[in-house]
């Protein structure tokens, strides 16, 4: 399942997407998000490294999101913050003994990976 890291990535993305270019200070992504503040640091870092999300400091300062949403989905989030393919199971030995229920696991993988290729910070906006 998705990580608390993955989805606070997730609702910071999000939330920088909702607010088409304007620049939000730490403060308002911890109330907006239900974050603690003093995590919001590590949850942008990889985001800010992966070219997702810029940071300026100073008076007009606080994170954007770099990219178009339209060009950033859950699965591009989920390999920033090592989600999606973390907990990858190698079923090759089990297959003799489970093999209905390795296929059907592995069909689930796939389901999930396609949904998250598919699906973008833009449409996860607009909800």
């Amino acid at each position: 399942m998705i990580s608390k890291g993955a989805e606070y990535s997730l609702r910071v993305v999000v939330l920088l997407s909702r607010n088409k270019g304007r620049r939000l200070v730490a403060s308002e992504i911890s109330e907006q998000t239900k974050i603690s503040i003093a995590y919001i640091p590590k949850v942008v870092k990889p985001l800010i490294a992966a070219g997702f999300i810029t940071s300026n400091r100073g008076v007009n300062g606080g994170y954007a999101l770099k990219r178009s949403s339209k060009l950033i989905t859950i699965l591009d989030i989920l390999n920033v913050v090592g989600n999606a393919q973390d907990e990858y199971v190698e079923r090759t030995e089990l297959s003799e003994n489970f093999g209905s229920l390795c296929k059907k696991l592995e069909q689930l993988d796939a389901h999930i990976l396609d949904f998250c290729a598919k699906t973008t910070v833009a449409q996860l906006s607009a909800s």
